[in-house]
């Protein structure tokens, strides 16, 4: 399975949140992560509103993670909008290969 390219930048943005100890500016941010600041603002909204991050306006302001704790991709994955879809318990390889997918998201910590 292939990641779009708002999770793979939601996860590195996260990773890189992580080992900051101050707030990171998004254009900053843009540049570690390998992508415009346009596209890497929608993804950091939706981060904020999913409260993984938080923003600190003005100077020395940016992003910071909004908890200490662990987060994991699946978090990262529907704040961005990576819909998992609804898992039946029919047993297909379908429903057996989207529930792999979903708990491997689930129990990958960024």
């Amino acid at each position: 399975m292939k990641l779009t390219k708002k999770v793979e930048l939601g996860i590195n943005a996260v990773n890189a949140l992580k080992n900051c100890d101050k707030p990171v500016r998004t254009q900053d941010l843009a540049v570690q992560v390998g992508t415009t600041l346009h596209f890497l603002e929608q993804i950091m909204r939706n981060l904020r509103s999913a409260g993984i991050v938080t923003v600190k306006r003005g100077p020395g302001g940016g992003y910071t993670l909004a908890s200490a704790t662990a987060v994991t991709a699946h978090a990262v994955a529907t704040a961005v909008g990576r819909d998992f879809g609804t898992v039946t318990n029919d047993e297909s390889p379908v429903d057996r290969l989207s529930k792999a997918v979903t708990e491997a998201f689930m129990n990958t910590t960024i």
